[in-house]
């Protein structure tokens, strides 16, 4: 069965030709060599650019439990709905970054929790451009306490 498209058929090859587009045209960056193993080194002017796309989100991550994002994102959705939008994404190992449309929703999230996910508790942190997204590099996690029956004197 043959299927006709509302756009005209275009080659395998001419999607790799040079663009007519001038906006289109990719600039070489030498590599960076570190331990002998290329890096990727953008202009100033990315980094920049790329950190004010990401400085309305916070990182967070599960305490003592693993889930998979898709439930996670789910949970947060029915719980930060109120605030806006905000894009979810999963960093690997536990480690998720939110991404909130502004800063306000950001810190309302910061500023409202403690949260948890199905009873475990999640650890949230403002992204800043050279923070490492890793467990490891969590040092302090606030906890809370209930005490029942202290003494008001107290």
């Amino acid at each position: 069965m043959k299927t006709t498209s509302s756009k005209s058929a275009q080659p395998w090859k001419d999607l790799f030709a040079p663009s007519k587009n001038p906006d289109s045209s990719l600039e070489f960056f030498q590599p960076l060599i570190v331990d002998g193993v290329p890096r990727a080194k953008p202009p100033p002017e990315v980094a920049v650019k790329g950190a004010e796309e990401w400085e309305n989100s916070i990182v967070a991550f599960l305490v003592g439990k693993k889930l998979p994002g898709n439930n996670v994102k789910g949970v947060l959705e029915r719980k930060w709905s109120q605030v806006g939008h905000f894009s979810f994404h999963v960093v690997g190992n536990g480690v998720f970054l939110v991404k909130f449309a502004n800063g306000q929703a950001r810190d309302w999230v910061l500023e409202n929790g403690p949260w948890d996910i199905w009873g475990y508790h999640l650890a949230v942190r403002k992204w800043s451009k050279d923070m490492v997204l890793a467990l490891e590099d969590c040092k302090l996690i606030p906890i809370w306490v209930k005490l029942t029956r202290v003494p008001v004197q107290y």
